[in-house]
């Protein structure tokens, strides 16, 4: 007989309805499909025709000085959690009398989120030391801003959702297109991702300290996230 915590066995309700949606991953992958599909644009055609090729300026230099922060940036449109409550729409019942804790609904929806951010990095990371040319010791501000960022996106699209929940909705589309935390989430990631891109290339700020301030940032929104967002989620 095989048996799972509760977390991994909400884990593994959330992985089951995202897959279920198609829409639903077409619209909060985009950031990791477009980060893909940019390092295959460089394997094939070479890093030279890709921002002609994505209409992107600046993109080849941007990645192989700023690599982090342009992942962040695609990171930023990668957010499963911006929706991810009002999907449980009416039955959200359920998921408020099931005897689990609240911070385990949380982490098994941000989880979500970080299983599609995470290997996107580490793959990207790689591979853009290798096709880029970049020197080996890129690799540890590659792969550890961008996660810091990912935990970002997860934890503040969900604080965003519970602020800003549709549960009476009719089709999904409504709340993983058309909402206001769907809107807000990519406003609020974009920015925290885009600005620091903007102000190293203008102020040459150390990447580290841009590392830093997002490793602030993302402990406050968790910080808030398990204080005012489980009252938020009480109720809803």
């Amino acid at each position: 007989v095989k048996t799972n915590s509760p977390l991994i066995s909400l884990y593994k309700k959330e992985v089951k309805r995202y897959l279920s949606s198609p829409m639903y991953i077409l619209n909060t992958a985009l950031g990791a499909i477009m980060l893909l599909g940019s390092l295959i644009s460089i394997a094939i055609f070479g890093a030279d025709s890709l921002d002609a090729y994505l209409q992107i300026p600046n993109l080849t230099e941007n990645l192989t000085s700023n690599g982090p922060l342009v992942m962040c940036v695609f990171c930023a449109l990668t957010c499963t959690t911006h929706s991810s409550i009002s999907l449980e729409g009416k039955n959200i019942w359920i998921l408020k009398h099931i005897p689990v804790s609240i911070k385990e609904i949380f982490f098994a929806k941000i989880m979500v989120n970080l299983t599609i951010l995470i290997p996107t990095i580490l793959i990207s990371s790689f591979a853009l030391i290798y096709l880029l040319k970049l020197p080996f010791i890129s690799i540890f501000a590659l792969i550890i801003i961008p996660s810091i960022f990912a935990l970002f996106i997860a934890g503040v699209g969900l604080l965003i959702n519970l602020t800003y929940p549709v549960l009476n909705w009719v089709n999904e589309i409504k709340v993983i297109k058309q909402s206001m935390a769907a809107f807000l989430s990519l406003i609020v990631g974009g920015s925290v991702s885009f600005i620091p891109l903007i102000l190293i290339n203008k102020f040459n700020i150390n990447i580290w300290i841009i590392g830093g301030l997002y490793l602030i940032i993302t402990i406050l929104v968790y910080k808030v996230l398990f204080t005012k967002g489980k009252n938020l989620f009480y109720k809803l």
